[in-house]
C-alpha cells in the first residue's frame, strides 16, 4: 500500500523511541488505545443477570475461579437453572464454549452486561380490530378487545407471560356456553 501527503496511520513506538518524536507531538490524533474498538456489550436476560450478580456476589467471598464457576453452574443446576440453560443447554458444544467464553468476559468486567428487554407480542386471537387478548392489571381477568395498553389493562405478552396463560381461559367448555332464549 502506497502512502500520500496527508494520509493518517496509527502505529506503535517503543518506548525508547518516544523521546525522538517529541518535536512531532502537535501530529498526533492520539494513543493507540484511541483507536480500539469498544469492547461488545455481553446481553443477558432479567433472569440470567439475577442468577450472574449471585454468582458474582459469591466470587468477592470465595476462592473460585473461572473452572469452579463453570462446575458449580454445571452441577447445581437447581440452583443456576437459567445460566445452566444458557452455558450447557445447546446442542452444539461450540455454542456451549462461546456462550462460556462470554460469561468469562462478563466476570473479568461486569459492566459490559446489559439487560436486554424481552420482546413482547400481541395475541391476536380472532380476526379484526377487538381480536385481541387483554389481561386486567388489578384483576388478573382476561378479555378479548383491542390491542392499545393502557393502565387498567395489558396488551403486549413476553413469550413466558404467554405461556402462563391459563388454558383454560381459551378453552371453549360447556361452562363457557350459555344458552340462548328463542326471543332473543
Amino acid at each position: 500500500m502506497k502512502y500520500k501527503c496527508g494520509d493518517k496511520v496509527v502505529f506503535k513506538v517503543d518506548g525508547a523511541d518516544v523521546s525522538n518524536l517529541n518535536s512531532y507531538s502537535g501530529q498526533f490524533l492520539g494513543k493507540l488505545e484511541d483507536f480500539q474498538p469498544a469492547e461488545k456489550k455481553i446481553k443477558m436476560t432479567a433472569e440470567e443477570k439475577k442468577e450472574f450478580d449471585e454468582i458474582l456476589e459469591e466470587s468477592k467471598q470465595t476462592t473460585f475461579d473461572l473452572d469452579d464457576f463453570l462446575n458449580d453452574i454445571c452441577d447445581y443446576y437447581k440452583t443456576y437453572p437459567v445460566l445452566h440453560k444458557k452455558l450447557f443447554g445447546n446442542e452444539k458444544a461450540i455454542v456451549n464454549r462461546k456462550k462460556q467464553f462470554e460469561f468469562a468476559r462478563a466476570l473479568e468486567n461486569p459492566d459490559l452486561v446489559e439487560v436486554e428487554k424481552p420482546k413482547k407480542y400481541y395475541v391476536h386471537l380472532f380476526p379484526g380490530e377487538c381480536g385481541y387478548l387483554n389481561k386486567f392489571r388489578d384483576t388478573g381477568d382476561y378479555e378479548l378487545d383491542n390491542k392499545d395498553n393502557t393502565s387498567d389493562y395489558c396488551t403486549a405478552f413476553t413469550k413466558e407471560e404467554i405461556a402462563k396463560i391459563p388454558q383454560d381461559a381459551l378453552k371453549i367448555t360447556d361452562k363457557a356456553l350459555e344458552g340462548v332464549e328463542e326471543d332473543e
